[in-house]
């Protein structure tokens, strides 16, 4: 069998396949889906000077080659303990040979010649031959589970959140979300927060904070995109699932125009305590489009991998 060598990718070398790298997550990858609702002239662009572009400057590109073609694609860039995979492709021709284990193999030799301590990467949740492919690595799913359900007018619905503008709104939101992941506890935080600066905007939308006795226990963040209201919610841990979140999420949603509602707690945890009363007032559980995981590397030198 032929040997599988990873390289890096040059930006001419990124120009010339850059059509290859689209077509090759033309089936399993969302990013291409939104690419291909851009009209043609800018689909073109991204194509051409875009991506290349965006790999070029922001990621460290390496290339498989087999059989002296270019055969796969890897982008990874680091930021504190965690090596970010921000793409992963395998060209058609050569699928079903074990090079997007050879690639992730390859990430995680670099990120302990680094000093990371993690991988981490986001997966479409229905690309399921990624995730078996993940998991089997070692990779572990973090929080994905959204609610959703159509939206209905509820007519006059009292006013427990309270809008907030301005940047004060987004600091409080990155506080609030930074204390419910450290009661998660599932990840470390450091590794999370660092996770969020590599997916951003988190700043977009509008806030909306919950108070309790005069005390900041939660903010939810909306935003209306792609006809889908959406919600992320974050509290502190001793109000996740009570009618003071739930009847804040309502006063956020009440007589939208958009025909879906959909919610997203920051925790698995936050998810779970509040899952009864979220199927209580209509909502519906599912997968998210797209899944964060996460693996944990132990502190082998590069040699044992």
């Amino acid at each position: 069998m032929a040997r599988t060598a990873v390289v890096p990718i040059t930006f001419a070398q990124l120009v010339q396949s850059s059509g290859d790298l689209l077509s090759s997550m033309q089936e399993r990858d969302l990013s291409f889906q939104e690419f291909l609702e851009l009209p043609i002239a800018g689909q073109h662009m991204m194509q051409y000077v875009g991506l290349p572009i965006y790999y070029h400057l922001v990621n460290a590109g390496y290339a498989a080659r087999l059989e002296d073609k270019l055969a796969g694609w890897l982008f990874v860039r680091g930021r504190g303990p965690l090596l970010y995979v921000d793409t992963l492709a395998v060209h058609p021709d050569f699928r079903r040979r074990g090079l997007g284990r050879v690639l992730l193999t390859f990430a995680e030799t670099q990120a302990r010649r680094l000093g990371r301590a993690w991988l981490g990467l986001t997966v479409t949740s229905a690309n399921t031959p990624a995730v078996q492919l993940y998991e089997s690595l070692g990779f572990e799913r973090a929080h994905f589970q959204i609610y959703v359900r159509k939206s209905t007018p509820q007519g006059e619905v009292s006013s427990v959140a309270r809008r907030l503008p301005g940047p004060r709104a987004w600091r409080l939101s990155q506080r609030l979300t930074r204390r419910e992941h450290e009661q998660d506890g599932r990840f470390p935080l450091d590794v999370v927060r660092q996770f969020a600066h590599f997916e951003g905007h988190t700043w977009i939308g509008r806030f909306w904070v919950i108070r309790h006795q005069s005390q900041l226990v939660g903010i939810i963040r909306e935003r209306l995109s792609e006809g889908v209201h959406k919600l992320v919610v974050a509290a502190d841990s001793e109000h996740w699932g009570t009618p003071l979140i739930v009847d804040a999420m309502q006063s956020v949603i009440a007589n939208q125009a958009s025909a879906f509602v959909q919610v997203r707690f920051t925790s698995a945890a936050h998810h779970q305590a509040a899952h009864a009363a979220c199927l209580d007032i209509g909502f519906k559980e599912q997968s998210a489009d797209r899944m964060q995981m996460f693996k944990a590397l132990d502190p082998r030198t590069d040699d044992s991998i």
